[in-house]
């Protein structure tokens, strides 16, 4: 069973992930790609 300590460390780290993924996808130029799919 999940604590809320241990559910919201979980959170936090999946939110580093998705920001330092995100960085990455932008310095590579792949960021327009993104936004042109949110859109469709």
């Amino acid at each position: 069973m999940l604590t809320d300590d241990k559910s919201i460390e979980i959170f936090v780290m999946a939110d580093e992930l998705c920001k330092i993924f995100n960085a990455m996808l932008c310095r590579r130029g792949l960021d327009a790609l993104l936004k042109k799919k949110k859109r469709d």
